[in-house]
């Protein structure tokens, strides 16, 4: 049997943006409700505070972030980040539908983000 390399089978960031452009299409239709349930039970155990800013990675469509801004504590700002710009027109056009002035969508990789600790 031949030796397998697991870094070969790791996608570029070009597959990756090019698969998620792709499920944009679809993505509350039919991966949001599988992914609805877990997403709520990790914003409840983060336990976020006022004032407190947010970094959603993997944003996709802004399911999260409106979430958290619907709790409108306007002290709180929501950054969300994806690879997908399909994605990121999605959520952006979202939040300003709801009202929402404290939601920053940006285009990144998760892999080498620009952010930093604040804390």
């Amino acid at each position: 049997m031949a030796d397998v390399n697991l870094l070969d089978a790791v996608p570029t960031s070009r597959q990756i943006r090019r698969a998620y452009e792709l499920w944009s299409i679809c993505y509350d239709k039919v991966a949001m409700p599988w992914e609805h349930g877990p997403r709520l039970r990790g914003l409840e155990a983060a336990g976020l505070r006022s004032g407190e800013d947010v970094l959603d990675v993997g944003v996709g469509t802004g399911a999260i972030p409106l979430k958290i801004l619907g709790r409108r504590d306007r002290a709180i700002r929501v950054w969300g980040v994806d690879l997908s710009l399909r994605m990121l027109a999605k959520a952006r056009r979202k939040a300003v539908a709801a009202g929402h002035a404290n939601a920053y969508m940006l285009a990144a990789d998760a892999r080498s983000l620009a952010f930093y600790d604040c804390c």
